[in-house]
Formats: C-alpha cells, sequence, structure tokens
C-alpha cells in the first residue's frame, strides 16, 4: 500500500495544538534515554514560545501534513558564531527540533522536513547548520544526509 501524499509548508498559528503535541512527544522521547538532562514536568511549552518563533525574522518551522494531520515538524534558527572583532564570524543554521510520529516513520519525511529547513537557511544565505544528537537513531539518519561529527559538545550541570 502507498503512503498518502505529505506536503511540507511553514507552520502557522493555527497549527499549534498539533505541533505541541509533536514537541511534547519529542522531549518525552528525549526524557526517555536522558532522563537527567531531560526531565519531565507537566508544564507545557507556552503558545507564546511558538508565536515568537513564527514571527522571527531568523526562525523558521515547518510542518509536514499528510491527510489534514500534521506528522512531523521542523525549527530551526539563524545564529552569527564568532567573536566581535574577529575573522572568524559566521552565520550557522541552528536546528532546534526536528520530530516525525514514529507511525509514518520511514516515508522519507525528516529528510524532507530537514532539507525544506536547508533551502529557507540557503536562502538567507547561510551555508552551515549544527544541532546536537541525544541518540543513535537520530544520529544514522543525520549521518544519512550526509551530516558529519564535528567537535565535541561537553557538558557541565550546577544548583
Amino acid at each position: 500500500m502507498t503512503a498518502a501524499p505529505v506536503t511540507i509548508r511553514p507552520a502557522v498559528i493555527r497549527d499549534w495544538p498539533a505541533v505541541s503535541e509533536l514537541w511534547r512527544a519529542l522531549d518525552e522521547w528525549h526524557a526517555s534515554f536522558r532522563p537527567d538532562l531531560f526531565p519531565m514536568s507537566d508544564v507545557v511549552e507556552p503558545r507564546s514560545v511558538y508565536r515568537s518563533a513564527l514571527e522571527d525574522p531568523d526562525a523558521w518551522i515547518g510542518v509536514a501534513e499528510q491527510t489534514g494531520t500534521i506528522v512531523g515538524s521542523v525549527e530551526i534558527m539563524i545564529h552569527e558564531l564568532g567573536w566581535p572583532g574577529t575573522r572568524w564570524r559566521q552565520q550557522w543554521a541552528l536546528l532546534v527540533r526536528l520530530y516525525v510520529r514514529p507511525e509514518v516513520r520511514g516515508q522519507g519525511i525528516g529528510r524532507r522536513l530537514f532539507e525544506a529547513a536547508r533551502n529557507w537557511a540557503s536562502d538567507r544565505g547561510v551555508r552551515q547548520m549544527l544541532w546536537l544528537v541525544w541518540n543513535q537513531e537520530a544520529s544514522r539518519f543525520y549521518r544519512g544526509l550526509g551530516a558529519e561529527t564535528m567537535g565535541e559538545v561537553q557538558h557541565l550541570r550546577w544548583d
């Protein structure tokens, strides 16, 4: 059986309930293997965070819609990294989150969301993207898109 067609499009404010649900599922997924870094609570990310990202010219949220249901989401932001007054100042796209519902994975939806985010950044003159990977499944997915490991992330927690 052929999967239903998927449309990738920019998110709009009316998508908030579905996108919020996806973001919560991603948080739960992260918490399932790193509860020390992703403690779960009953607090839901406020709609104002979503609205701010939609209104920010340096941010983009895209959704994947299949038969009228949002089944995936991607969020990306543009940042300038480097030290003022030095030659090393570059714009980078930060992939904040990408999530596709487990029941529709394997249809290329994640790849299409990633490509849409990359194209959005590229249209703004950005030529590189970075993100954090918290599990092997995601690592394999991104390597399959041509990503390579660059350095390491170190973490220090204090109260």
